[in-house]
């Protein structure tokens, strides 16, 4: 189960690269940010998790 959410996590990354890169560069920056900001979140979710 976990294989498989990664592979779709890395499915729609690249697909989402791959469109960005057709659109141009502003769309690519756009994704780029999402990314950072998702993990952002992330990382404050875990550390705030922990006690």
């Amino acid at each position: 189960m976990g294989m498989a959410l990664t592979l779709g996590r890395l499915t729609l990354l690249a697909l989402g690269l791959y469109f960005a890169v057709l659109m141009g560069g502003l769309t690519l920056l756009a994704m780029l940010a999402g990314i950072v900001s998702a993990k952002a979140l992330m990382f404050r979710k875990i550390r705030h998790a922990s006690p």
